[in-house]
């Protein structure tokens, strides 16, 4: 049964996004929220949630602020552009490479040590799902962006590879792994999976090693039914 509620929440709820692309400049794109995707609070932002606050900030000439690890006095950059899509919220944002934590920030994100954004935001309206047990965010209301250590939502960094992959692009065995581990491998198995299937897959397919090559296709099989969805 869905409870439609129309109340403001002080609580603040933070999705986390594999980052897309990131330049020389410290300029980067990324999707910080992930439309109809189960978190592990169990709720959900439907699409459409962030068209009127975006619409107010775009208004007022302001966007959301950029921070550190969601320590407000702890300003690295700029959102410069923030716009719905049909996969979720997408953002370019620049940081200031002239403020000592602009430029950590940069050299982590540079060497993946930290890759991920979270927003902080206030419920507008939702819909409760009693039967299920989740929660459909139908309005925020955006307040600011954070560079985070910790991701809480994997399915956001599997949506992120399907946009590499989709742009011709071939991802890292470290990517890999992590899309693995989001689909429930462990980290063993994940591995293993790399070990003896993606990292040797071109030298698999020339020696004709028919064992080798059917982890490679299960592995492949997995990546193929997770991208569909």
């Amino acid at each position: 049964m869905l409870v439609e509620v129309k109340k403001k929440s002080s609580k603040d709820l933070c999705f986390d996004i594999e980052l897309k692309a990131l330049s020389s400049d410290g300029s980067f794109e990324a999707y910080a929220s992930v439309f109809n995707n189960i978190d592990r609070d169990n709720e959900i932002v439907a699409p459409g949630a962030f068209k009127k606050t975006l619409r107010e900030h775009r208004k007022a000439g302001t966007m959301p602020a950029l921070l550190w690890q969601h320590q407000h006095d702890e300003v690295i950059g700029v959102i410069e552009e923030a716009k719905e899509d049909q996969i979720g919220l997408k953002i370019i944002a620049r940081l200031n490479l002239e403020t000592q934590k602009g430029k950590e920030a940069y050299s982590l994100l540079k060497q993946s040590a930290l890759k991920t954004l979270s927003f902080g935001f206030r419920r507008i309206a939702w819909e409760v799902d009693e039967k299920k047990g989740t929660r459909t965010l139908t309005e925020l209301e955006l307040w600011e962006a954070s560079l985070v250590t910790f991701p809480s939502n994997p399915k956001a960094q599997i949506t992120a590879l399907k946009s590499r992959l989709e742009d011709g692009e071939i991802p890292t065995v470290r990517e890999f792994e992590n899309f693995l581990t989001a689909e429930g491998f462990s980290r063993k198995q994940a591995i293993e999976i790399i070990n003896n299937g993606y990292k040797s897959f071109g030298v698999m397919r020339d020696a004709g090693d028919d064992e080798a090559m059917k982890d490679v296709s299960n592995a492949l099989d997995s990546l193929k039914k997770s991208l569909s969805k």
